[in-house]
């Protein structure tokens, strides 16, 4: 037994060791045409994000929360840090992502990603003392239809994913540049 617990202590701590280093970030992704900067955000969005707007014309991608999966095997790896991958396992968390392209004013587009990180947590027990009194009918003692009791989850906003945010900066930038490669 002490065996196991001992392997698997060693498992979970070195899950980090096999991750990345940090990439340097990018502060922003700039290119002088827009379409090219486009089709390259949205097509590296596509790949790690479900989108649930883009609106060309505004310039705006945003995407649907996705659950952080930790395990650095088969899927791509969305926790890029041991202290990420340590979190992931033991709480749920879930990220979006929103791209905005904007006009410089000397002539290019540029690119501003934002990767948010929420974790599920739990709204702290109500203190009142009629609080789990009144949603029960005091004749019948039934609980009262319509009560919404999924009051208590809630998530909670942690730091912006720098670590995922340059990467897929990274992948833009190369993306961006083989396109404009393309159209000379």
């Amino acid at each position: 037994m002490r065996i196991r617990l001992a392997a698997l202590l060693v498992m979970i701590v070195s899950a980090g060791c096999v991750s990345e280093p940090p990439i340097a970030a990018i502060p922003n992704v700039t290119c002088p045409d827009y379409d090219v900067l486009w089709t390259a955000t949205s097509n590296v969005l596509e790949k790690r994000f479900d989108v649930y707007a883009a609106r060309k014309e505004a310039g705006t991608i945003v995407t649907d929360y996705k659950r952080g999966e930790p395990i650095p095997a088969f899927w791509s790896k969305d926790a890029q840090t041991t202290y990420d991958t340590l979190e992931e396992i033991g709480h749920i968390v879930r990220r979006k992502a929103t791209a905005v392209i904007t006009p410089t004013p000397d002539g290019l587009y540029s690119l501003k990603l934002t990767i948010i990180r929420e974790r599920h947590s739990y709204a702290p027990p109500e203190t009142h003392y009629a609080s789990s009194y009144n949603l029960y009918e005091h004749n019948t003692g039934q609980l009262q239809k319509g009560i919404n009791t999924d009051d208590s989850v809630t998530w909670t906003r942690l730091t912006n994913d720098t670590h995922l945010e340059a990467r897929m900066l990274n992948d833009i930038q190369k993306r961006v540049t083989r396109l404009m490669s393309r159209k000379k």
